[in-house]
């Protein structure tokens, strides 16, 4: 399928390769899923947000731009028989913007709407780390039992990210509310700014209460996430070969909390690991081994 006619201002100032860009990134099978993203452009303004990688291109957007409707996104999906047919589930916008932005949160209820409608029988992953309305998730419950939410919650400071906080407690608390799969997403873990014993005890306190388990993981550097964080006056030690490190000391710190508090869930590196949890699947369907983290400590994670 070829993108049409887009009427964006930004699209059409940007070189030959943008078009290309976006045609690929519409239907595609990325690590842990098939991600599906009519949409492309953040208003959410994470300092290591790691689409900034995208050729420079994700700097272009400063708001979700729309170049493919849903339908023809669904139409796609379904010509890409490989795609279906494999054991990997479908993610909504995971690569290009939050799936519950203003612009964004139709687009996302209808899609899945139009992957049920299609008959296509396969979780539908939504990853987001905006607040959402109670209203807002009470029009995906007659999809409950086929979504996965990982939900993001860093404890990071402002200067790295919008605050929020009890806006998404609250959005945690109506999820649990109405009985949703929910993985806490607790990444990036930044030392010194969101590893101390109180912050990974806020967080695993909410996963305790709201959630089915926690996805943990580092920042994703690249020069650009180098370039963004510098840009705030964010001095970091780390270099572009610490890609998503978590050191031995923050692995530690959370055995420590997890044996303190009797904490049973599920401390995961990957998403695919969360997914594979959620579907009580004997394997991952990537292929990795090693998904509790808890239990490999001082092994590589990544």
């Amino acid at each position: 399928m070829e993108v049409k006619e887009v009427k964006m201002k930004s699209f059409e100032k940007k070189d030959i390769g943008l078009k290309e860009f976006l045609e690929d990134n519409l239907c595609f099978k990325s690590k842990s899923f098939i991600s599906l993203n009519p949409f492309y452009g953040c208003s959410v303004g994470c300092a290591y947000c790691y689409r900034l990688s995208h050729k420079g291109l994700f700097n272009v957007f400063k708001r979700p731009e729309r170049f493919a409707t849903d339908e023809e996104t669904i139409e796609l999906l379904k010509s890409k028989k490989e795609l279906i047919e494999s054991d990997y589930p479908i993610s909504l916008h995971d690569s290009s913007t939050d799936p519950f932005l203003p612009e964004t949160i139709e687009c996302t209820i209808n899609l899945v709407r139009l992957i049920k409608k299609a008959d296509i029988n396969k979780k539908i992953v939504i990853i987001s780390k905006v607040p959402i309305e109670e209203e807002v998730i009470k029009k995906l419950l007659p999809f409950k039992e086929d979504l996965i939410i990982m939900y993001g919650f860093s404890n990071l400071p402002t200067k790295f990210e919008s605050p929020n906080k009890d806006l998404k407690k609250e959005t945690l608390k109506n999820f649990n509310k109405y009985k949703f799969t929910v993985f806490i997403h607790f990444r990036p873990i930044i030392p010194p700014f969101n590893d101390s014993l109180e912050s990974l005890e806020e967080v695993f306190s909410l996963v305790e209460s709201y959630a089915t388990g926690v996805i943990i993981g580092g920042i994703q550097f690249s020069k650009n996430v180098r370039k963004n964080i510098e840009n705030r006056n964010i001095n970091l030690s780390l270099s572009e070969s610490d890609q998503k490190y978590l050191s031995e000391e923050i692995l530690e710190k959370i055995k420590l909390i997890r044996n303190k508090n009797y904490f049973k869930k599920p401390v995961l590196f990957h998403n695919s690991c969360a997914v594979t949890y959620a579907m009580r699947l004997k394997k991952n369907y990537t292929g990795i081994t090693k998904c509790d983290c808890i239990k490999n400590i001082g092994e590589k994670n990544g």
